[in-house]
């Protein structure tokens, strides 16, 4: 199988993504188009604009495990001392293999299934093609309440930004998922084969043991009983006074009901109703229950996350 775990940033995919590198049965490849984003390495890596970046191509050729052609096409692309840096640093961070590229691409080819995480690209249409092209891929699709999202990213320290900024980001956010999830509805024909499934960050939250079965089942594996204790003890994170610990932003160790629901408690209800009132559709669609009012001594889940759409496709 060819898996590729479809998501944005801040939705809760280092999680899930650390589930599919526990099987090692799995080569697994940490956000590959990293390199070829114009934000990364902090804009020193300059773009040769005469050459045409195709991200569907890219994904298809290390789905394949085509790494070294994937190799060949970032250095047309970027040239340059700084880039040749920039792209050892991204061999390490993608691929985690302290290797050649021949002996990474090697060791890709010598494994049952491939699979990546993808950040830095959403367009579930362009991914279609990939799906009619080769029956062998699966699309995990996550996404997130965007409430959180926008939570997730406010706490990360390297961000200081307006309220506007952020009320832009939400509904730049909202914008493109429901643009998609209207896009699997209308499509649902192409997914008659099972190759997609949409998931919720917040299923795997409140339920990460029974979704995590339910995940290795659809890819034709179980869960072993030491690979649910470390799902059950990685989810349960707490103090030694019970109270919830802060994890460091990007890490995967923590309270995941508390950090799913924890905009309830770190955002201001008036950006709330504003972030709610653009992002209603996608809300509706996927399940996510629109509030007036904020209780912060309790969070009551099933007053917020509703029952999984039964016309999307699911687990």
């Amino acid at each position: 199988l060819k898996i590729i775990l479809l998501t944005s940033y801040r939705s809760g995919s280092s999680f899930i993504g650390s589930l599919l590198k526990l099987n090692r049965d799995i080569f697994y490849m940490f956000e590959p188009l990293m390199f070829f984003s114009l934000d990364t390495f902090d804009h020193q890596c300059e773009l040769d604009s005469s050459i045409t970046f195709d991200p569907i191509m890219v994904i298809d050729q290390l789905l394949d495990c085509s790494i070294q052609k994937v190799l060949s096409i970032s250095e047309r692309l970027f040239p340059g001392k700084y880039c040749a840096f920039a792209r050892r640093v991204w061999i390490r961070t993608c691929f985690k293999l302290a290797m050649k590229a021949e002996d990474i691409e090697a060791t890709c080819k010598s494994k049952q299934h491939v699979a990546m995480k993808i950040i830095r690209f959403h367009d579930i249409d362009m991914i279609s093609k990939l799906l009619e092209k080769d029956k062998s891929i699966r699309v995990f699709n996550l996404y997130r309440d965007p409430r959180g999202v926008i939570s997730s990213i406010a706490k990360l320290e390297k961000y200081n930004r307006t309220q506007r900024e952020y009320e832009d980001i939400g509904k730049s956010i909202c914008d493109r998922d429901t643009e998609n999830i209207v896009y699997i509805k209308q499509h649902m024909t192409i997914y008659s084969n099972s190759q997609l499934k949409v998931l919720r960050y917040e299923d795997f939250a409140v339920k990460p043991v029974r979704m995590s079965n339910q995940m290795f089942a659809y890819l034709g594996y179980t869960v072993s009983s030491n690979i649910r204790a470390w799902i059950y003890t990685l989810t349960h994170r707490k103090t030694n006074n019970g109270e919830i610990k802060s994890p460091y932003p990007y890490g995967i160790s923590r309270n995941a009901t508390a950090v799913a629901f924890q905009w309830t408690k770190t955002l201001q209800p008036e950006f709330i109703w504003k972030l709610q009132s653009h992002c209603k559709q996608f809300m509706q669609e996927m399940g996510y229950q629109v509030i007036s009012e904020i209780n912060n001594s309790t969070v009551d889940i099933s007053s917020i996350l509703l029952p999984f759409p039964n016309f999307l496709p699911s687990l």
